[in-house]
C-alpha cells in the first residue's frame, strides 16, 4: 500500500477474474495498474489542467451543442456512454473484472490513445477558437463521467482529481454516468452507434500500421 496506494491493489484484485475465485498477490500487476490505469487518466487530467490554464477554459461556462461539435468530439463521448453502460451492468451483474475492463479499454485505448493524441492542436488552438472550446469542454466531460465510473474502486484517487477537476464537492456524492439521464450533463444523449461502427476500421487500420512500423523497427515518432 505504501509502495503502490490502495487504489490499485483493489482495482487489481478486482480485475484479476471471477469475483468469487482466490488469488494470490502479484506486486507486478498492481504496478501494471497504477501505469497503465491510473497513470493514464492522471496524465490525461495533466494535460487538460495545464493546457486549460494557459488557454483561459471557463469550465463553468456554457459547453457548445454536442450536434454542433466535429466528429472526434461526439465519437470520444459516445465511447465514454459505452463504456458506462458496460461497467454498469457488470456490477450489477457481481462482475468486477469485466467493469473494470471496460473501463480500463476506455481510459487507454479510447481516451488518452486515440482522442487526446489526435486532438492536440486544437487545444492549442491551431484549429481556431471554436474548436478549441469544443475540445475542452469534450475532454472536460468525458474525465468528468469517468471520474464518477471508476470513483467505487479507487475511492481515494477518483476523489482527488474530481476535487481538481471540479473545484468543490465529492466524486461520492455523484451519480454514476448515464447516457439516459437528461440531467447527466456530460455523456446525456452521447451514445452513437453508427459513428462509433465508422470508426473502429480506421482505428483497426491505426494499430495495423503500427504494427507493421514496430515490424521494421521505423519508430512511431
Amino acid at each position: 500500500i505504501e509502495e503502490h496506494g490502495a487504489d490499485a491493489i483493489r482495482w487489481s484484485l478486482l480485475a484479476g477474474g471471477a469475483a468469487h475465485l482466490s488469488r494470490r498477490y502479484d506486486d507486478g500487476a498492481v504496478s501494471d495498474v497504477r501505469r497503465r490505469v491510473l497513470g493514464t487518466l492522471g496524465a490525461s487530467y495533466d494535460f487538460f489542467a495545464l493546457y486549460a490554464k494557459s488557454e483561459g477554459f471557463d469550465a463553468g461556462a456554457e459547453f457548445p451543442e454536442l450536434a454542433s461539435r466535429p466528429a472526434m468530439d461526439r465519437w470520444v463521448l459516445s465511447q465514454v456512454s459505452t463504456a458506462a453502460t458496460k461497467a454498469s451492468a457488470a456490477f450489477t451483474d457481481m462482475r468486477p473484472a469485466n467493469a473494470l475492463r471496460a473501463i480500463e479499454d476506455f481510459i487507454v485505448d479510447d481516451l488518452s490513445n486515440w482522442y487526446i493524441r489526435r486532438s492536440r492542436r486544437r487545444f492549442w488552438g491551431d484549429e481556431g477558437e471554436a474548436s478549441q472550446h469544443a475540445a475542452f469542454a469534450t475532454l472536460y466531460q468525458a474525465l468528468h463521467a469517468v471520474l464518477r465510473m471508476i470513483a467505487p474502486v479507487t475511492p481515494f484517487f477518483a476523489d482527488a482529481i474530481w476535487g481538481e477537476l471540479v473545484g468543490d464537492g465529492s466524486v461520492h456524492l455523484q451519480l454514476y454516468p448515464d447516457c439516459n439521464n437528461a440531467k447527466d450533463n456530460a455523456i446525456a444523449g452521447a451514445y452513437d452507434a453508427d459513428l462509433s461502427a465508422a470508426m473502429n476500421p480506421i482505428m483497426r487500420a491505426s494499430s495495423l500500421g503500427r504494427s507493421v512500423r514496430e515490424r521494421v523497427q521505423i519508430r512511431v515518432r
